[in-house]
């Protein structure tokens, strides 16, 4: 099972890795994807890179070493940043997609606001992802140490922090609602408009341009929903520690699965839902 495990880790590190890297190049390197989704969804690369680097070893440490961790410092030292880097990008996650919702609110219901804010908006919002992102685990990451149990070195939180976990429902549950709001009112939008032209005929142009946001907002709709499946048995695990609960390893497992399959699943969705990522992809490999 361990090896199983293994090869299905690598195999995720591997998508994880090269389809978010051609993401960001594909962005980077095309002037005309230079718009606000697009850059949202780099911000969210960029969370995917840094969890799939920092926290995949330690999965499958996981898988042949169980709960023992490393002694001394450097065992705090690691302990801490696990803790931390789960909180991060599970924060800077929610927080992208969620700007990504309201741009394609603001896209499509308020298309003059949009147009007039354009990527100013942008400028504060990436900052205040990242800021919160790295305040919020401060706590869970300083209270993480290392402990001896039966003799051997694990990672574990100090105690079970009460405040923190309302605060992960908080933001996994709230901000779903109000993700599943913004999409219910951007679908009725798209699916019930006619724009017309003088003559009261549908321009090729209009109908290309409803095309192309039903297909952008069908891909945001999808990345919202591949978080709520990825992250959902990470928040139950820590709901259940926090009552007591204890987990069997193979539901442990499971949510190492589903938490790093979230970063692959990302360029998948992209490639699928949009030519342009999937041109550079060509171009790269031919």
């Amino acid at each position: 099972v361990a090896i199983l495990l293994t090869v299905l880790f690598l195999i995720i590190f591997v998508v994880s890795l090269f389809g978010n890297s051609l993401v960001i190049h594909t962005v980077r390197s095309t002037e005309s994807m230079w718009v606000t989704v697009n850059i949202l969804v780099v911000n969210l690369s960029v969370s995917d890179l840094i969890f799939i680097l920092l926290h995949l070893p330690r999965n499958i440490a996981h898988l042949y070493y169980a709960e023992r961790w490393l002694p001394g410092t450097h065992g705090r030292s690691l302990c801490k940043l696990n803790h931390f880097v789960v909180g991060l990008t599970f924060c800077s996650s929610l927080f992208s997609i969620l700007a990504l919702s309201i741009d394609r609110f603001l896209a499509v219901v308020r298309p003059i606001q949009h147009k007039t804010l354009g990527s100013n908006w942008l400028k504060k919002a990436v900052p205040v992802i990242w800021i919160i992102s790295l305040a919020l685990p401060i706590r869970t990451a300083t209270d993480a140490d290392t402990a001896c149990v039966k003799n051997i070195t694990v990672c574990v939180s100090a105690e079970v922090d009460y405040a923190f976990m309302a605060v992960v429902w908080c933001l996994y549950l709230v901000q779903l609602i109000a993700m599943a709001v913004l999409y219910s009112i951007v679908v009725y939008k798209l699916w019930n408009r006619r724009i017309l032209t003088g003559s009261g005929a549908v321009t090729r142009q209009t109908v290309t341009n409803q095309r192309t946001a039903r297909r952008v907002t069908a891909m945001l709709i999808t990345v919202v929903l591949a978080f709520a499946i990825c992250w959902l048995p990470m928040v139950t695990l820590m709901t259940m520690k926090a009552t007591g609960l204890g987990a069997h390893m193979s539901i442990r497992h499971v949510n190492n699965i589903f938490m790093i399959s979230h970063g692959a699943l990302h360029p998948v969705i992209y490639f699928v839902f949009n030519e342009n990522f999937r041109k550079k992809f060509r171009q790269l490999t031919h």
